[in-house]
């Protein structure tokens, strides 16, 4: 597969590689589904709870927040607060929340449409992707938006996501794509592994390296949270370690590193006395740039 999982060999990257808050659960939704589903429990770490149609996940959810605590105690899903569905595509349900099931599609909806939109993408200009076969390193996967623009783009990325459950619905994202004709072509690869630990033992050094860490609750305290943010957060936590991943980046690679933050956020290493040499301002969100 494109995933390569790497185990950190100290105590704290393995606690750091490991740690997944939610409670999740594997289901599948068809009994040709079961082999697969029974792979990931394995490869994951969790539970396996058997057959589950969508429509009873659904079900779950609806009844979950009508009843709270007080639903059907016989419910083998009682307890998690989400099951990763095995079927056609990996999906992650909701058990407690009216979110709709999460799933990682580069094809269709809005990343589709943006890969298939690259005119006037921010990110090219702060990465300095001016030549194709740019070596770039996704330090804080997520659900590889961002990478995969990079690589519509030309460039040959590594996206490291140290969350399992997360890096699997990233790969089985990146996997359909590549079986689409327009992104076929696509040079990027996951790794499941603490960016911390695996940097510095990169056998290529990159040209750049991208973090995009996890935005503490209070940022979006005047709005709410996007569904994939919450979901994000639930599995992984936010990433309190960011300073020291800039650190370590800052080390590891040839050209420059690249950090995203909210707007009014301050600088990624301003308590390290570093401030970027240059920032580049979209909407929403701006991109710190620290060239070595």
């Amino acid at each position: 597969g494109l995933m390569r999982r790497i185990i950190s060999g100290s105590k704290s990257g393995r606690r750091r590689l490991l740690s997944t808050r939610a409670n999740v659960c594997v289901v599948y939704d068809q009994d040709l589904s079961a082999r697969n589903a029974k792979r990931f429990a394995q490869d994951l770490k969790l539970p396996l709870i058997g057959r589950c149609k969508r429509e009873e996940l659904k079900t779950h959810q609806k009844k979950h927040r009508k009843f709270k605590d007080n639903i059907i105690s016989a419910s083998p899903l009682i307890g998690y607060n989400y099951a990763l569905s095995v079927g056609e595509c990996l999906e992650l349900h909701s058990l407690c929340r009216s979110f709709a099931p999460l799933k990682v599609d580069f094809v269709s909806g809005p990343n589709g449409y943006r890969l298939r939109n690259l005119h006037n993408e921010l990110i090219k200009q702060a990465v300095g992707l001016s030549r194709e076969g740019l070596r770039v390193v996704d330090s804080t996967g997520g659900l590889g938006v961002d990478s995969m623009v990079l690589a519509a783009l030309g460039a040959e990325v590594t996206i490291i996501e140290r969350c399992p459950v997360v890096a699997a619905l990233l790969e089985d994202g990146i996997k359909r794509a590549k079986n689409h004709w327009l992104l076929s072509h696509l040079c990027v690869e996951v790794v499941h592994a603490d960016s911390i630990a695996y940097l510095p033992r990169l056998e290529q050094v990159p040209d750049v390296i991208y973090i995009d860490p996890m935005y503490p609750d209070y940022e979006f305290r005047t709005t709410a949270a996007p569904k994939e943010m919450v979901i994000l957060r639930d599995l992984a936590g936010n990433d309190a370690d960011d300073a020291e991943l800039f650190e370590v980046a800052m080390a590891s690679c040839s050209g420059r590193v690249v950090v995203k933050r909210p707007m009014r956020a301050s600088a990624v290493a301003s308590e390290l006395g570093v401030q970027p040499d240059s920032s580049l301002a979209g909407q929403s969100s701006r991109f710190d740039v620290y060239l070595i």
